[in-house]
């Protein structure tokens, strides 16, 4: 009896320090800086270690292995992301709520044999960080097929202009609807397709990455064979690149630091800068922003701000994708605009075929640059671009953590 005794209070003792650990942990976050190193997030082992995210710039290291970082409440909810309830929460609600209406994984193949290459991948943004560079560089290759509407733009936006309730997935209707946008668009690439069995096709629509409360579900359940290549530019820059663009058509009657604060307001009002939040909690907020009445109107050219929030947006689709059980599949690659160009524009390029499945090829030609004219647009102050550096600098950090970058942007 008293061995029996002995042997319950052990095991009540073990359990007791195991949770008081855990509990501890949670209150504070501290981890050595080879230990931040050793395992970057982006090749977490378990659902997402296949995911691929090219390392362009590794891991901060400190030269003092023993100092400690103390993480601010941003910096916190990123640290090991995939692994914590808060990741798994979100993941969990897209299972449930979207990837439930949809076929399996195993019995969700294409109806046609040509749609496993028409999107063969998609380029889903960023707005104005290099989308088009990238499509210029791919466009080059011999498996790719061009002329796809007016001036060869490849944007079909299908899944960021759904006319059926986006919360209601149909795989089987979903995919007809997709054909027939294809067919209205892209008649003459569509039949190069057909017809040529290694030639392949993608879609070029940078607002998949803005509008993730409802792209990624509905690309996944209606194509989840095609990848995803996602490309990022410094938020800030890519924030007054876009205002130059939108400015002659949408967003002229304010100047750039008034859209700025108009945005973030928005933000504020529905919840989604709120500290403390979980992912399903900031999902919910982001939707809101989405719903809001300002962004039904000319507002929604003018969110500057929202379209450069990477880590909410990736965080979105990393959770679909494991909510859809695609998590082992490399279906998300990262790609920071930089690396389109210089030294590393054939590297990137390289790494960009590998990820999609095409032959290598040697690209023959410069990069494309669009060069915006900033001459006739009202200035960008210094005083809005260190309001912009504080607002997106937590979730920069937690973009580093995320996919292993350097700070690129500090």
């Amino acid at each position: 009896m008293t061995a029996v005794r002995t042997c319950f209070f052990l095991v009540i003792t073990i359990l007791a320090a195991f949770y008081a650990g855990e509990w501890v942990g949670e209150q504070k976050l501290q981890l050595t800086a080879s230990q931040k190193s050793v395992t970057p997030l982006y090749l977490y082992d378990k659902t997402l270690q296949h995911f691929n995210f090219p390392a362009f710039g590794k891991a901060t290291q400190k030269s003092d292995d023993t100092d400690e970082i103390e993480m601010d409440s941003m910096s916190k909810s990123s640290i090991n992301i995939f692994e914590s309830p808060s990741f798994r929460k979100l993941a969990n609600f897209f299972s449930i709520e979207y990837a439930s209406q949809c076929p399996s994984k195993k019995d969700n193949k294409p109806p046609h044999e040509w749609m496993s290459r028409f999107p063969k991948f998609s380029i889903i943004g960023a707005q104005k960080a290099g989308t088009k560079a990238l499509r210029f560089l791919l466009d080059d290759h011999p498996q790719v097929a061009k002329s796809c509407g007016a001036h060869g733009m490849v944007e079909l936006h299908y899944f960021d202009r759904l006319k059926h309730d986006p919360l209601v997935l149909d795989s089987k209707k979903l995919q007809e609807d997709y054909v027939e946008n294809i067919k209205s668009k892209c008649g003459t690439s569509l039949e190069i397709v057909k017809n040529n069995n290694r030639t392949v096709f993608f879609d070029d629509s940078p607002k998949y990455l803005f509008d993730t409360h409802l792209v990624p579900q509905n690309y996944l359940c209606t194509v989840p064979w095609s990848k995803t290549i996602a490309v990022l530019r410094n938020p800030i820059d890519r924030a007054y690149s876009q205002y130059v663009f939108q400015y002659d058509d949408h967003c002229t009657e304010k100047s750039f630091d008034e859209w700025v604060e108009i945005d973030i307001a928005n933000m504020k009002r529905v919840g989604l800068l709120k500290e403390g939040i979980d992912f399903y909690e900031e999902y919910e907020a982001y939707s809101r922003y989405f719903e809001s009445e300002e962004m039904t109107g000319e507002y929604r050219f003018c969110s500057f701000v929202g379209r450069g929030l990477y880590a909410i947006q990736l965080t979105h689709w990393f959770a679909a994708l494991e909510g859809f059980g695609l998590g082992q599949n490399n279906h998300l690659m990262v790609i920071h605009s930089n690396d389109l160009s210089g030294d590393l524009r054939q590297e990137t390029f390289s790494k960009s075929l590998d990820f999609i499945g095409l032959d290598p090829h040697t690209l023959d030609h410069e990069t494309f640059a669009h060069k915006s004219d900033y001459s006739d647009k009202p200035p960008f102050l210094d005083s809005t671009r260190n309001r912009l550096e504080i607002f997106f600098e937590p979730y920069n950090k937690r973009l580093y953590n995320m996919l292993g970058w350097n700070p690129v942007w500090e």
